[in-house]
């Protein structure tokens, strides 16, 4: 490995590197940087030096022989990059699945229920087409149990519970953003009013995205792991150990919300409020994550500088981080796994392929809608679950579909739904969906004994 210098100096400084791989199970490498493939597969080795990290991704692919066999139609650029990749490493897809599967694959992942027996019947006296799917996905993203569904998802990412917010506040957070989702609002749109809050948290929701914490450098960690997709948290106390970030960039980072703070219970931008260096004493000027310049806003709220730069389309994290997400949502693993992980030292699976959603995502005015609507309608979204001999060792390059569990309000919801018995929930509605519940803490042994996530689980 050659390292340049400042003085421009250019030094070998391969046996002072540290290496590691992300997956030991596929690759080895020794303390000289020499990798060893031990398995058929793909992982990625991490490279240190001097508070520098690269990465370099190495494979063999999952059987000899020729590709000219691996094939499918393509219906979009999703599957124009998955193809290219299972092409690369040799691994044959599986089929189409059917109506049927699609059917209630689509329905839970979009609206969080199963179909119901006329919508398969409909579906079924129809010839298949993927003209035919695409109307079935249309339908289900203009329905209001769409917007139920994935205000939920979000509401996990956001925090928006009693426990933090209390009753009015959670009340106040989920009613504004389940019209933000009904309206279709862009998300960056939605990103900047979150960002930029001030008010009273009972009465305006988007204040309630700063009650996660008071502590400017809590905030700055929930910011970046939510919106960016990216853990700084090692970076509080030393350099992190396997990202670029620096313990400047944390508390650079963090002093965007030094002076946000709640005054008679209402959300208030103050004149002054500094976050100190924790080494030096000094005081850190905001500047956003890798950049080297301070962002100030005239108006004197660091956050709406903050709230320009996160969701500019030049600034890759925030779209490729969503597009992350949703990939996961739709299709059980994200292109990264953790989801807010991504770190040059933690690639995707199929950069080319995160790119391209994250890209889309940008030029479509960061439309939730048509970046659900793209993946569910790949021919990559509706591959059979059912594996052959080799894409059977397959659990990251979605040559097949996986195999993921329902969310313990989807069970709830698809067990009353095939049963006839309605749930209930104290404070709701006899009929209440259980995906429809404004607050996670509501008291339900069902909710509990199906495993429901715990409120600081992230979308």
């Amino acid at each position: 490995m050659t390292a340049h210098l400042s003085d421009g100096t250019v030094e070998d400084v391969t046996p002072l590197a540290v290496y590691s791989a992300n997956d030991e199970g596929v690759a080895d490498v020794d303390r000289e940087g020499v990798v060893t493939m031990k398995n058929r597969g793909l992982t990625a080795i991490m490279v240190r030096y001097s508070g520098q990290v690269a990465a370099a991704r190495v494979g063999a692919p999952y059987q000899d022989g020729k590709t000219a066999a691996i094939s499918f139609p393509v219906q979009n650029f999703i599957d124009e990059r998955v193809l290219v990749e299972l092409k690369r490493l040799r691994i044959p897809p599986s089929p189409l699945c059917d109506d049927v599967s699609f059917l209630r694959r689509v329905h839970l992942d979009v609206v969080g229920r199963l179909p119901t027996p006329d919508e398969i019947k409909t579906l079924l006296a129809r010839r298949a087409s993927a003209s035919k799917r695409e109307q079935v996905i249309d339908q289900l993203l203009a329905s209001p149990e769409f917007v139920d569904f994935w205000t939920l998802k979000f509401g996990d990412l956001l925090a928006i519970n009693s426990k933090k917010l209390g009753d009015d506040g959670a009340r106040a957070y989920h009613t504004w953003f389940r019209q933000q989702i009904a309206d279709n609002v862009p998300l960056d749109r939605v990103v900047r009013e979150l960002l930029t809050a001030q008010g009273d948290p009972a009465h305006y929701g988007p204040a309630n995205f700063h009650k996660f914490t008071t502590d400017p450098r809590d905030m700055g960690e929930f910011v970046s792991r939510a919106l960016l997709g990216t853990r700084v948290a090692c970076a509080r106390c030393h350099n992190h150990p396997f990202d670029r970030w620096t313990i400047d960039d944390y508390y650079h980072f963090a002093a965007y919300f030094a002076r946000t703070g709640f005054e008679n219970q209402r959300l208030i931008q103050r004149t002054f409020g500094e976050v100190l260096h924790p080494k030096t004493g000094k005081e850190m000027r905001p500047q956003p994550l890798g950049g080297r310049k301070e962002l100030m806003e005239r108006s004197g709220d660091r956050r709406v500088a903050l709230a320009d730069w996160l969701a500019a389309p030049e600034n890759p994290l925030f779209a490729r981080a969503i597009a992350n997400r949703v990939w996961k949502e739709l299709m059980g693993r994200g292109l990264v796994e953790p989801v807010d992980d991504l770190r040059p030292t933690n690639p995707p699976s199929n950069p080319e392929l995160l790119d391209a959603l994250a890209a889309a995502f940008v030029q479509q005015g960061y439309d939730l809608r048509k970046l659900i609507r793209a993946i569910a309608s790949s021919r990559t979204y509706q591959f059979a679950s059912q594996v052959n001999e080799i894409n059977r060792h397959d659990d990251r390059f979605f040559s097949h579909a996986y195999l993921k569990p329902l969310t313990a309000q989807v069970l709830a919801d698809a067990i009353v739904q095939a049963t006839g018995a309605p749930d209930e929930f104290a404070g709701y509605a006899p009929g209440t969906r259980a995906v429809t519940l404004i607050d996670p803490q509501v008291p339900s042994y069902t909710l509990d004994v199906f495993g429901r996530l715990p409120t600081d689980h992230e979308l």
